[in-house]
């Protein structure tokens, strides 16, 4: 008799505990979402989004010869006398030219295709067992992957490679050009529909501006000494594994870090979540 007492006791404080737990359960996480603030939204893309965009439609010819007049300022002590030099090209009719650097290239003798060639595979090899990271094994394989089909056109048909560092230059800043465009349309859509002030969205679009701004500065010098300096073999891996692929992983970066302490501030209010 002790033992059916029990027994219906725990059954009872088991079917209790359920219905509590039920009453506290809460809506999946699945579809929620912040109700975006029309006057943020607003703000963002007159004060913030547009000035920026415009600023670089109208001055990207004043911005393009900066930054080829610094990038050639900080190459020429590795140069020769006169062999660096500015040039410019049409763009965009109606806003004028884009300026570049003008500098030679260098084609890698079949010794250093080889050498690349042999560590590449290796590399590839090795990759999987070594960086346990999955997506950055990934990202570098497919970066290895481009080399290696580099490598083997250099071996056979290099007479056929169709560019050189200069045209390479050239479409770098026209590229570049367009990554400054985008920048602030695509970080300031994205900022604008969380729920935080307008100052700190601004502060966000203005910041993301900044750093594409000097990293694209960077960026162009260390391309044209690779190009020009080691091999011009290195060219396809450059646009396609660390050029704007890389731009739209630091805007991804600084968005998430923004969105996920926003949505940890948020996530005790159930007043400003909707389903």
């Amino acid at each position: 008799m002790k033992k059916e007492i029990l027994k219906k006791q725990i059954l009872k404080k088991q079917i209790l505990k359920k219905q509590i737990l039920k009453k506290q359960i809460q809506y999946s996480r699945t579809y929620r979402y912040i109700e975006m603030d029309k006057i943020n939204v607003f703000l963002g893309v007159f004060l913030s989004i547009i000035p920026l965009c415009l600023l670089v439609l109208f001055y990207y010819p004043q911005i393009t010869l900066f930054i080829s007049q610094f990038t050639m300022k900080v190459l020429s002590p590795i140069f020769h006398e006169n062999v660096l030099a500015i040039e410019s090209s049409d763009f965009l009719k109606w806003f004028g030219p884009v300026y570049y650097l003008s500098l030679p290239g260098r084609f890698p003798s079949i010794v250093f295709i080889w050498l690349n060639l042999l560590i590449t595979l290796i590399s590839l090899f090795l990759l999987s067992s070594v960086v346990k990271t999955r997506p950055l094994t990934i990202f570098l394989s497919i970066s290895l992957w481009v080399h290696v089909c580099s490598a083997i056109f250099f071996t056979f048909i290099p007479e056929y490679f169709p560019y050189d560092a200069t045209e390479y230059s050239s479409l770098y800043i026209k590229q570049q050009v367009g990554i400054y465009f985008f920048v602030p349309i695509i970080i300031g859509i994205a900022v604008c529909m969380l729920p935080i002030n307008f100052v700190k969205s601004w502060i966000t679009i203005a910041f993301c501006a900044v750093y594409s701004f000097i990293f694209g500065i960077v960026r162009y010098i260390t391309f044209m000494f690779i190009l020009s300096k080691v091999s011009l073999m290195y060219m396809a891996s450059l646009f396609f594994s660390f050029g704007p692929f890389i731009d739209f992983l630091y805007l991804v970066c600084i968005y998430s870090l923004l969105a996920s302490s926003t949505a940890d501030k948020l996530k005790r209010n159930k007043g400003v979540w909707r389903w």
